[in-house]
């Protein structure tokens, strides 16, 4: 049978439980497609990326985010790093952040030696090791995305695995404190923005939501929470390597009344294709907005630049 489709909340739903022939993959392709031109914004369940796995991050992550503030400042991002490895504090939450690149040994152009840096691991008994164990894991899953949304554009199969091999993906630890009684406005955790990579698969806290996706008539529309679910939304770069056939849509956390007095975890999984890769617009010929190539390395640098500031090399 074809994979099951259908809508999680207000998002497509795609379930990966029946890839089996070339009917099924065609089928979801299909829906991967119309998704990702329509809102940028869909759910994938049926993959195979242990729960323990995923409840070790979680754990281990919650266990980091609330411990001692001066242990936690000893990990603190530095900002002439363009990956911003390690802690970054914003006003109502906290992010951690890592990268495979130099874990895994894989290849950094001489051009990005500033990409060349070490992950900030807190000194916190198996912390590292959950975040090794979940990046392999949603790796497989991002593998067979990427076939699927090569299918849709008329690719070869493997066009887009191919390209992020040696990728510098970043793998965010998000932590959403309770949020302060006299918050007021919207009780935003996290401002509007979208994504800047090709792709992210966001693994939301099964206790709480917040997570909400702008429509293109402009309403906020909340993404339920679906245990054992993931959400994968494009980013910026996809958008423009697609010729804007697919969009990059505009979404935020906010402090739902019923949850706001409790903390919030998710797992941002930003696919980022290898630096010297050249993003141009696929040559299938989909979309029909044309912008300048742009290797990824330097796209991600310069965005770094600009919300870094300039000491982001």
């Amino acid at each position: 049978m074809p994979p099951l489709t259908g809508h999680g909340g207000d998002l497509p739903l795609l379930d990966l439980r029946a890839l089996g022939t070339a009917a099924d993959r065609t089928t979801a392709a299909k829906l991967v497609d119309e998704a990702f031109a329509t809102g940028g914004f869909l759910r994938v369940v049926g993959h195979a990326v242990p729960q323990a796995a995923i409840d070790r991050i979680a754990e281990r992550s919650r266990t980091f985010f609330t411990s001692d503030p001066a242990g936690k400042d000893t990990v603190q991002a530095d900002m002439s790093d363009p990956l911003t490895r390690g802690l970054i504090r914003r006003e109502h939450h906290e992010q951690f952040f890592s990268s495979m690149l130099t874990e895994d040994g894989r290849t950094v152009p001489p051009e990005y030696r500033d990409f060349d840096r070490s992950n900030r691991w807190p000194r916190l008994a198996g912390f590292r090791q959950s975040f090794a164990d979940y990046y392999r894991e949603v790796d497989v899953l991002a593998t067979t995305l990427m076939r699927l949304m090569a299918t849709a554009l008329e690719l070869p199969e493997n066009w887009f695995v191919e390209r992020f091999d040696q990728g510098f993906t970043p793998l965010v630890a998000n932590y959403y404190p309770p949020f302060p009684e006299d918050g007021g406005g919207e009780r935003l955790r996290h401002p509007a923005h979208r994504d800047w990579g090709a792709m992210t698969l966001l693994y939301q806290d099964d206790r709480h939501g917040g997570l909400q996706v702008r429509t293109a008539e402009g309403a906020w529309v909340d993404v339920p929470v679906a245990p054992g679910s993931f959400i994968v939304n494009l980013g910026m770069l996809m958008e423009r390597w697609t010729g804007r056939r697919w969009v990059a849509a505009l979404h935020r956390v906010v402090a739902l009344p019923e949850d706001s007095r409790s903390d919030r975890i998710s797992l941002a999984f930003f696919c980022q294709p290898n630096l010297d890769v050249l993003v141009d617009r696929v040559p299938s010929g989909a979309g029909d907005a044309a912008s300048d190539p742009v290797t990824s390395g330097d796209y991600y640098r310069k965005l770094a630049q600009v919300v870094y500031g300039a000491n982001a090399a």
